[in-house]
């Protein structure tokens, strides 16, 4: 056995060597694989979400900082990391709420073992909205004819009929109308596959919702001059809003009708009112099926040969002490293209 005398000898010598030795060990391990650190984008995916909900997480992709051995952190690129947020669990987790929660950091592409070699640093939370999907079953209809070139459809067909509008409820309720979209204006038959699109009452596209069938087929018969048995319709107001409140825009649909009468009965008018309207007292925006006026002897039908007996009306009510008010105008607004956000949906389809 060594003494305690041999021990002591040269200690300060044996110290210096030992902490030497293991400088020399890292310095070594540095060398053959060394640390760096990279900023890349993490891909957010929302997990685990009730069925019948769409997230709408506040960022796409969250920017972090990846430190691991350079050999790994140089394989990584930009969407090869994983911000996971998991819904499951958490019982406000349904249509028209917010939820702040937890984000776990992974990098699928890497295996295990080099998964826990590298250290990501990056947001702890992330806000996320989820709004409830809902579907409503709309009529499709044609533009109206334009009367300033003096034309309209005659014998129209639509195939299908009907086309499911699908999306995030506060929107699939604005969608007023759902018409064919891309006809050409020139006089002539048409027999061919349109594109349809979801409208407001302000005739602006609806945006997060989604039309099936996308297209229908049209067959119909673009005539020049505009024929006697086609009227406009016309809202009866009555009482205007009261001061400081006034009307800001009136959209009708569908603003023309055909005129059908019945034998001995004459109609020689260009224009049907509506029942009336009071907007006396009212202070926000007036959308309602409001019946046409009572003719004996006269039928309404749509351009497509759909009997009618009522018409959407809607009247946007605006406050002078905070807008000021635009021309009335009775045809709808030229649209315009949604902005959005990429969502994550979730049908229940596992």
């Amino acid at each position: 056995m060594l003494s305690l005398r041999a021990i002591r000898e040269n200690l300060l010598l044996k110290i210096i060597s030992l902490c030497a030795a293991i400088m020399l060990y890292f310095y070594v391990q540095g060398k053959r694989n060394p640390s760096m650190n990279e900023m890349l984008e993490a891909q957010v995916i929302v997990q685990d979400l009730p069925s019948g909900v769409e997230a709408v997480p506040s960022s796409d992709h969250i920017l972090v900082q990846i430190t691991g051995p350079e050999l790994l952190v140089e394989s990584l690129k930009d969407g090869d990391i994983v911000a996971q947020v998991n819904y499951n669990g958490h019982p406000d987790a349904k249509g028209g709420s917010s939820e702040i929660l937890p984000i776990l950091y992974t990098v699928p592409s890497l295996r295990s073992n080099g998964e826990n070699q590298v250290h990501i640093t990056g947001p702890a939370t992330l806000n996320v909205s989820l709004h409830r999907l809902v579907t409503k079953l709309f009529s499709v209809g044609i533009p109206d004819s334009d009367p300033t070139n003096s034309s309209y459809y005659s014998g129209t067909s639509i195939i299908p009929s009907q086309v499911k509008c699908s999306g995030r409820a506060n929107s699939v309720q604005h969608v007023v109308r759902v018409i064919v979209s891309g006809l050409p204006s020139q006089p002539g038959q048409i027999d061919d596959n349109f594109p349809v699109q979801a409208m407001d009452a302000d005739g602006d596209i609806v945006p997060h919702v989604t039309l099936s069938p996308t297209e229908v087929h049209i067959r119909t018969l673009i005539v020049k001059e505009t024929p006697a048995n086609i009227v406009m319709v016309v809202p009866n107001i009555q009482n205007l809003p009261l001061p400081p409140d006034s009307i800001g825009s009136i959209s009708v649909y569908p603003l023309q009708l055909q005129v059908v009468t019945s034998a001995g009965t004459a109609f020689h008018e260009t224009a049907v009112q509506t029942a009336p309207i009071n907007l006396s007292g009212v202070t926000s925006d007036f959308d309602e099926s409001v019946e046409l006026a009572h003719i004996p002897g006269v039928k309404f039908m749509t351009l497509e040969g759909r009997t009618l007996h009522s018409v959407r009306v809607h009247i946007r009510i605006i406050h002078a002490v905070s807008e000021q008010a635009p021309p009335i105008q009775t045809t709808a607004p030229a649209s315009r293209p949604p902005k959005e956000k990429t969502p994550t949906v979730n049908t229940g389809a596992k």
